[in-house]
């Protein structure tokens, strides 16, 4: 079975095949087709047990008080999940608002950005008044 197959197999990915085919030294389990490398069945199963080994054996990390004795998640666990988020909310609630303060400002000088151009215009206007009339006298 080439490596790909091997790793969709097993579950895992390509990279970790080949590192646990180097810890293991499997080399003489592995062949060259015209598809790729090949791991023998052997070698599969060497594989297999291997990884099955690994994650029966890796300690598993929790919290204090975050589960109980049979395994549930706890009140203080669920607690601390509520502070979390109304932290963010609080946070994000902040942000809001000052954002919402600086639109009002923006907004603030577009508006007077437009009402100095349409002065500006209308003095322009006024300006080509007297020189047309000059002309039509």
């Amino acid at each position: 079975m080439i490596i790909s197959q091997v790793a969709k197999t097993l579950g895992v990915s390509r990279q970790a095949v080949y590192k646990k085919m180097e810890k293991l030294d499997l080399s003489q389990h592995l062949s060259d087709s015209d598809k790729g490398k090949q791991l023998s069945e052997e070698g599969i199963n060497i594989l297999r047990e291997s990884f099955r080994e690994s994650t029966n054996s890796k300690p598993i990390r929790t919290l204090t008080g975050i589960v109980t004795q049979d395994n549930q998640p706890s009140v203080e666990f669920f607690e601390r999940i509520i502070d979390s988020q109304e932290k963010q909310i609080e946070f994000m609630s902040r942000q809001i608002e000052f954002k919402d303060e600086e639109i009002m400002k923006l907004y603030a000088l577009i508006k007077q950005t437009q009402d100095l151009l349409i002065l500006k215009q209308q003095e322009g206007l006024n300006k080509n008044k007297g020189v047309l009339s000059f002309w039509k006298k």
